[in-house]
């Protein structure tokens, strides 16, 4: 009752705020039309590249609206009477879709403030988490090596996600519906038009972080994997597509200390910038010799790291890597780009808070999500990190494991802990610590072969729906494409549609703010490059794939149902959904003892009753997590 009393209370509220936004536009209109023809020609002249219409010229506080608006379409037919009645010949100026920028009239009306329990709108300076200092976005590697202020206390699930988890509707059973509520998101469309969201225009706004000057990290002692060809050949394949020129490009810079610190420990920012300058000033003498040297000296020091190589340009590489993925994110934080993608190298999800790790030097994406919570103007409070590499990103999940305003979701190879990273720190139980705990997200194989079924299925059966209950502001993709088929190193058997079947997913959560995308891993440079022009065009608003998914197999069903066991106590609405995965684990695997019954057993032999590479029982998992519903919480 008190859930309808308060929905009620926030219908009434947007239709009051709907009313008043019409009634100001109005006042525009009429104010505009009293405005002289001379000030509507000057205001309306300008640049090709003015893709807005000016309503009420002669206000201070005049605002840019959409002009596929009433009050857009309005100001602009008066503007094209009044350059008629002039004789100035001049036309008003028309909006691209694909440039389309609708701003509200106050500031503090943000549309991802759409939460039953608030029928006011807030403003984002108000938000739970206070942002830090501002910080420039300049090149400047002198910045004082001084770790970011410790954050303010952080609140729990309950605080984060407002009234959503007090709810008490009950679920249909249905997982693809889960966390939706009474009222669609086509009646919040229809109500604040013409301020909805960037999201129904037809084309999006989609900004692309490159520099050719990351192609200097290479490795010409050997054949390493991790080759400047990898992104050279995806940048060409973008270009043959025909994508290059429907994306915005965002100009390259370096990432300041500042900006590092962050999730990385000071000492060892101050260590590698100090290296990068050394090795910037012996490349500047251009003496063979030294070079040489310098050279062996860094092999050296790459030894004694964890896979990594290292050569004269690879920190600056390594800077501008960072600070791609730092604008392509920021960007789409605060509305530039509806959605963006970084094309950037050397990878980052490997690397420690103290150290390099795994062909990374930087956590790209770490260092991106932390400048999007502290974003001087529109910090974020919820942003989801979803890590799709066949390697666990073990460096992401260790700066953020107590961080609840950041969910980790990793889908990755675990092998029982064999895979690269070894260990445990990719295994299901892991869910994250203090406050974080529910937080952290892992989904591990055991084994390659897994395919666009087993990764549609983990998405559909579990990971939707925890991404909506979470309702994230911002979704960051930690793009990896050595799960892709063909790759030397992951043995999986994911193809171009298939991420891009995902990332059409992630796009239908309709995040507030948007989507951005940071290339990882990928090894062979055919697959990768195929891979991220599918992502950019799902980005770009491209048809999604509607061919048929195979069936997810028997591994698939089992990696997904150990997750739901460990993650939804966690989360009570995940009740169901963590019922239906553990379920279809069971039939799968009934049918699997029946196939094997049915087969001939050889002489002497033992029937195998399970596949091969599971470490654990099947009848212990079902002895120790009943069928029957234990009358836990409705939801999901």
């Amino acid at each position: 009752m008190k859930y309808l009393q308060r929905r009620r209370r926030w219908i009434r509220a947007q239709k009051f705020w709907a009313w008043l936004r019409a009634k100001r536009e109005q006042e525009y209109l009429d104010a505009a039309s009293e405005s002289s023809s001379e000030e509507s020609e000057e205001s309306s002249s300008g640049s090709d590249g003015d893709v807005k219409v000016l309503i009420f010229e002669g206000n201070p506080d005049a605002r840019w609206v959409s002009p596929h608006s009433e009050a857009g379409k309005a100001a602009a037919a008066k503007a094209a009477l009044d350059d008629d009645a002039s004789g100035s010949g001049s036309a008003t100026p028309v909006e691209d879709p694909g440039q389309m920028s609708m701003s509200p009239v106050q500031d503090d009306d943000s549309e991802d403030d759409f939460a039953p329990a608030k029928p006011q709108a807030n403003d984002d300076s108000s938000d739970d988490f206070a942002p830090a200092k501002k910080n420039g976005h300049d090149d400047d590697s002198e910045d004082d090596f001084k770790a970011a202020p410790q954050q303010q206390q952080q609140p729990g699930v309950a605080a984060l996600l407002g009234d959503l988890d007090s709810d008490d509707s009950e679920d249909d059973g249905d997982y693809d519906d889960a966390g939706s509520d009474d009222i669609g998101d086509s009646w919040l469309l229809d109500v604040a038009e013409p301020f909805s969201s960037v999201f129904a225009s037809t084309h999006r706004r989609v900004g692309l972080a490159y520099d050719e000057l990351m192609a200097r990290h290479e490795d010409n002692a050997s054949n390493h994997p991790e080759r400047p060809e990898r992104i050279t050949m995806s940048y060409a394949e973008l270009g043959r597509q025909g994508l290059l020129e429907k994306v915005q490009r965002i100009p390259p810079r370096r990432a300041s200390a500042q900006e590092l610190c962050r999730v990385h420990e000071a000492r060892y920012v101050e260590a590698t910038i100090q290296l990068g300058r050394r090795c910037d000033a012996i490349v500047r003498e251009q003496n063979l010799e030294i070079i040489a040297r310098l050279k062996q000296w860094l092999g050296e020091v790459a030894m004694r790291e964890n896979s990594v190589y290292l050569n004269e340009y690879s920190v600056d590489c390594a800077l501008l890597s960072a600070a791609g993925a730092v604008d392509a994110v920021c960007k789409v934080a605060d509305g530039t780009y509806q959605n963006a993608a970084a094309l950037i190298r050397p990878p980052g999800h490997h690397a420690e808070c103290h150290c390099m790790m795994g062909f990374c030097l930087y956590n790209n994406v770490a260092v991106a999500a932390a400048a999007a919570l502290h974003h001087p103007t529109k910090p974020c409070k919820r942003i989801l990190v979803v890590d799709w590499d066949v390697h666990h990103g073990n460096g992401t999940q260790n700066m953020f494991e107590g961080d609840p305003r950041v969910l980790f979701c990793s889908i990755h190879r675990h092998d029982r802990g064999n895979f690269y990273p070894p260990g445990d720190g990719g295994a299901p139980f892991k869910v994250g610590v203090g406050r974080g705990a529910g937080f952290n997200v892992n989904v591990g194989w055991d084994g390659g072969g897994s395919g666009d079924g087993d990764y549609v299925y983990a998405f559909d059966a579990f990971l939707l729906p925890l991404f909506r209950l979470y309702r994230p502001e911002l979704i960051i993709v930690s793009a990896g494409f050595d799960s892709a088929r063909g790759d030397p190193l992951g043995g999986c058997d994911l193809t171009p549609k298939g991420y891009a079947r995902l990332l059409h997913k992630l796009i239908d959560l309709e995040p507030s703010r948007g989507v951005a995308l940071c290339l990882e891993g990928g090894y062979n440079c055919i697959s990768v490059s195929r891979s991220y022009a599918a992502c950019v065009g799902a980005l770009l608003g491209a048809e999604r794939p509607d061919d048929d998914v195979p069936e997810a197999s028997l591994r698939a069903k089992r990696a997904v149902a150990e997750t739901a066991r460990h993650v939804a106590p966690h989360w009570p609405k995940l009740h169901k959904a963590e019922k239906r995965c553990r379920k279809a684990y069971m039939r799968a695997f009934k049918a699997h003892l029946a196939l094997a019954a049915a087969q001939p057993t050889p002489q002497g032999g033992e029937m195998d009753l399970e596949p091969p590479g599971f470490g654990w029982s099947m009848p212990a998992f079902a002895a120790s997590i009943p069928l029957a519903d234990d009358g836990g919480g409705g939801g999901v």
